[in-house]
């Protein structure tokens, strides 16, 4: 009996750790593309516009935990309540919800930005609030990029994860070069916004042909991968932040605004603690 076990545990070991691997490798990348920038805007355009970019992006990092969060956690446990016939529709259906929630959120930064901007930098806010109006709009290719990654990742191939960030980290890097000395933050945004949807268009052609269903513990273990994911991009943003600008409050209304978020859902669409966590703790 040992034996057959034994070789359970690492046919499902594997993916998991490959999994864990790529998603990391991903995470940094994703760190990169998005914080890198800052450097460049802060020294070549000024301190205070690498504050603009920096405060835009503490904005971004809020409004992608929520929909993220929901999502990732959520989506097994209603394709599992759903059945497997019906699950295609479920995904199809959150998809669109993260879709529609990140749009809304967009742009309610973008008014919400520009009203603490005139707070937070007095005669400069239309500066910022233009920064933080182009880098709220990144939150809509993220929503593909977080729907098709994990998607690829319930597949096995979330290797696509890691060199679309390593790629997108690239463009947005040679972007912030060359876009910052002219156009200051706001050139910036628009460098990680254009790399944010290059990398969800090629995550999209990546999985073009999946047509698979994924099993409920692949669900379960990319949903787990996705959050652990987006908490490692967090801190490391976090640390990164550091270079221009620190919110370090930030990070932990993110974090605690994210769990309430989520658990208001599992109130609404009536989910119970143990149907949650038998998702999870279930084999395929």
């Amino acid at each position: 009996m040992r034996a057959p076990r034994r070789a359970l545990m690492l046919r499902l070991a594997k993916p998991i750790i490959a999994s864990s691997v790529t998603v990391g490798v991903g995470a940094l990348a994703w760190a990169a593309m998005q914080r890198l920038p800052i450097v460049f805007v802060t020294s070549t355009a000024g301190a205070q516009e690498g504050a603009f970019l920096g405060v835009a992006g503490r904005i971004l990092d809020v409004l992608f935990i929520f929909p993220t969060v929901a999502a990732a956690t959520l989506l097994p446990v209603l394709a599992n309540r759903a059945g497997s016939a019906k699950q295609g529709d479920v995904q199809r259906r959150s998809l669109a919800l993260m879709t529609a929630l990140g749009a809304v959120l967009a742009f309610g930064a973008s008014i919400g930005g520009g009203a603490a901007a005139v707070i937070m930098f007095g005669s400069d806010y239309v500066a910022s609030a233009a920064t933080v109006a182009v880098y709220s709009l990144v939150v809509l290719p993220f929503a593909v990029d977080c729907y098709w990654g994990t998607q690829l990742i319930a597949a096995n191939r979330g290797s696509a994860m890691a060199w679309t960030g390593i790629v997108s980290a690239l463009v947005s890097i040679t972007l912030a070069i060359v876009l910052t000395p002219t156009w200051g933050a706001v050139g910036g945004a628009f460098a990680v916004l254009l790399a944010q949807s290059l990398r969800a268009l090629c995550l999209w052609i990546a999985a073009s042909d999946l047509r698979q269903r994924a099993t409920r513990w692949d669900q379960g273990v990319s949903a787990i991968l996705v959050v652990v994911a987006v908490g490692a991009v967090s801190f490391i943003t976090d640390i990164s932040h550091v270079l221009a600008v620190t919110p370090v409050l930030g990070i932990l209304v993110a974090g605690i605004s994210s769990v309430v978020f989520a658990l208001i859902i599992m109130v609404l669409l009536q989910i119970r603690w143990r149907e949650f966590l038998a998702v999870f703790g279930r084999g395929a």
